[in-house]
């Protein structure tokens, strides 16, 4: 749990933190649940999870939301910058 995970596809899927896991329903896979860097949460297998992501360390989830709002709010300042000054 609190794995960083780091995208190989930015275009396919943001970066994420696996947030908890759960047997599957339907098969005898284990789901990791994720979460983006744009809040949204989904659940993989491992192979889908390797597919989409590189392992990253292990850190607290307080802190990756807290740098994860860091990040998304300068993105939003750089955004607002290059915006002004194409007008």
């Amino acid at each position: 749990m609190n794995m960083t995970l780091f995208t190989k596809d930015g275009r396919r899927v943001g970066n994420g933190i696996i947030i908890g896991g759960e047997p599957s329903a339907y098969c005898d896979d284990y789901l990791y649940v994720i979460e983006t860097d744009y809040g949204n949460t989904m659940k993989l297998n491992l192979k889908e999870l390797e597919e989409l992501y590189y392992l990253g360390h292990i850190v607290p989830y307080d802190q990756w939301k807290h740098d994860r709002t860091e990040t998304r709010t300068a993105r939003e300042n750089l955004e607002n910058v290059f915006a002004r000054t194409k007008s």
